[in-house]
């Protein structure tokens, strides 16, 4: 009799026929492997097997966002941190939750980080997968959350761009949705991107953001604007040039 351990070697193996066989025969597969936290969708498309990502699709044999039980790491997050531009296609015309959370803890069961399709695939500067997840419907404000045993960080999508310095995929954030006043707290202090670049002095961060339409004026701590932070810290040149 066939076991589930038979029809993961042959996803890896690419066995496309085989396993066809085997979902086929699906009353006869004894679900005992040795595949830890994986589905065979999660397999494939950890795999990078595209072909045989399209056949479970269409053999209706598995639950689309089904993946690792432990962090609900779905395929398609897999994919969009892998940078599997057309795998990852393939999941959301099949209808993928583009805005599935996962959550990653340390070894003592804390949770460390937690995020989305959309924050992985920015983080990763995979911007042909971003674009294609923000047009399937992906939250252009999903947080990506993280705790470094002291601080809570909560970032945009657009906050990790800027912090990637990658100007080309913050624009495209911009255009398909993202707010650029959008609040985020780093290392438990409120902030917005424009705030948050005069507290960095990043220069060319504050003049993309002010070119694509950043609020000076919005409050950011306790009714402080933007404009008043710089002029408290010396950077209220960065604002007026």
């Amino acid at each position: 009799m066939a076991t589930e351990n038979d029809l993961f070697n042959a996803i890896q193996s690419n066995d496309i026929r085989e396993v066809k066989r085997l979902v086929e025969d699906d009353d006869g597969l004894t679900y005992t492997h040795d595949y830890d936290y994986s589905t065979p969708l999660m397999h494939a498309t950890e795999c990078a097997h595209l072909d045989m990502v399209r056949q479970l699709l269409d053999s209706d044999f598995c639950d689309i966002d089904e993946g690792d039980d432990q962090t609900w790491i779905s395929p398609l997050i897999v994919a969009s941190e892998k940078g599997y531009t057309e795998i990852s296609r393939l999941l959301m015309e099949h209808g993928a939750d583009v805005n599935r959370q996962y959550e990653k803890e340390d070894d003592d069961g804390t949770c460390e980080e937690q995020g989305y399709p959309l924050t992985v695939a920015v983080e990763n500067e995979h911007m042909e997968i971003v674009r294609l997840l923000l047009e399937h419907g992906a939250d252009p404000e999903s947080i990506m959350w993280t705790y470094d045993g002291a601080w809570n960080t909560e970032r945009t999508p657009l906050m990790l761009a800027l912090q990637l310095n990658n100007f080309e995929l913050a624009e495209i954030l911009l255009e398909l949705g993202a707010d650029v006043d959008g609040e985020c707290s780093i290392r438990s202090e409120l902030h917005t991107p424009i705030s948050y670049s005069v507290a960095k002095k990043k220069e060319d961060w504050a003049s993309f953001l002010l070119k694509n339409g950043a609020n000076i004026y919005r409050e950011i701590d306790e009714g402080q604007t933007v404009l008043e932070y710089a002029k408290e810290i010396g950077c209220l040149k960065m604002l007026t040039t």
